[in-house]
């Protein structure tokens, strides 16, 4: 691609600049998803039933490393699966860098977009927990003496 740029300006103040031209490239979500735990947001999941959801099992949720979010409420921090009310992925912010990607279709304009591709980097091992199967009992839930009035078994 070559251009040719004249400046019209003849003034001695006048100048052109120039940047190198701005090309989108696309990936099919199918190779970016290979080998990745992906979560959906829910609008999202009637559109890909065939993504398989981070595993939840003995007390521990998979860490994910792609969420994909749907264009309707993509800015709308209140539903989604990442936010500041908890849940499994509710600090997510604060233990990872996000990197957040538009998503849009082949084939047309890069301004028409269905969502966005959410790409998490833990700041922290992911895999650097090890799980013990097992049980032990608790002395029940209650109160000490010096904790105050209370619901004391004393009382």
């Amino acid at each position: 691609m070559r251009y040719r740029l004249t400046d019209q300006n003849l003034t001695a103040g006048g100048w052109l600049a120039v940047a190198e031209p701005y090309r989108v490239v696309g990936q099919p979500l199918t190779e970016l998803f290979e080998g990745k735990s992906v979560a959906l947001d829910w609008p999202i999941g009637f559109n890909m039933p065939c993504v398989e959801p981070p595993r939840v099992a003995d007390g521990m949720v998979e860490a994910i490393d792609l969420l994909v979010l749907g264009d309707t409420f993509s800015d709308d921090p209140g539903l989604l699966i990442v936010d500041n009310k908890g849940g499994a992925y509710g600090t997510v912010d604060e233990v990872a860098g996000i990197t957040r990607y538009r998503g849009f279709l082949p084939d047309t304009s890069a301004d028409v977009t269905w969502g966005a591709l959410v790409e998490l980097d833990y700041d922290l091992p992911t895999d650097a927990f090890r799980v013990v199967d097992g049980s032990r009992t608790i002395a029940g839930w209650g109160w000490w003496p010096e904790a105050g009035p209370g619901p004391s078994p004393e009382d």
